[in-house]
């Protein structure tokens, strides 16, 4: 799995302060103070079969990881619709599409893979936006 800690400097480097990981949003009791909240999360990997042989390993591994937005509306204003969370993962979207990962193979970057809408019964409201790239997992010497 791609480290998350890269992702998460990343978003706090383009003005989040609060951005957390996997096991953070999994032993959450209640939603944060603070809104709007990210979580950096593992989604999904793909491994493509071993490059080499001879005692060597090498496959790329095509992985996904998704940013969830938690977030109060700070205001509902009546016969209109707020763009809150639109602006919110524009901002996302701009701090990650594009930009590599440390740890990601040179020339992937990271691409906006879609989005969706997790939770919106009561407060907050939670949106995941998706995003992938693609890493080596090598073992043994060249």
């Amino acid at each position: 799995m791609i480290p998350a800690r890269p992702i998460v400097e990343r978003l706090k480097a383009e003005g989040f302060p609060k951005v957390e990981g996997v096991l953070e949003w999994a032993g959450m009791k209640a939603a944060p103070a603070f809104s709007p909240t990210l979580f950096v999360i593992p989604a999904q990997e793909a491994a493509a079969a071993n490059e080499t042989s001879g005692g060597i390993h090498d496959q790329r591994v095509a992985t996904m990881f998704r940013v969830v937005i938690l977030m109060r509306p700070s205001s509902r204003v009546e016969g209109a619709a707020s763009d809150e969370l639109e602006q919110i993962e524009r901002r996302v979207i701009d701090a990650i599409a594009g930009w590599h990962h440390p740890d990601a193979v040179a020339g992937a970057v990271c691409n906006y893979a879609g989005g969706r809408l997790l939770s919106a019964d009561g407060h907050p409201i939670a949106w995941a936006s998706d995003f992938n790239t693609a890493w080596r997992l090598r073992k043994g010497q060249s």
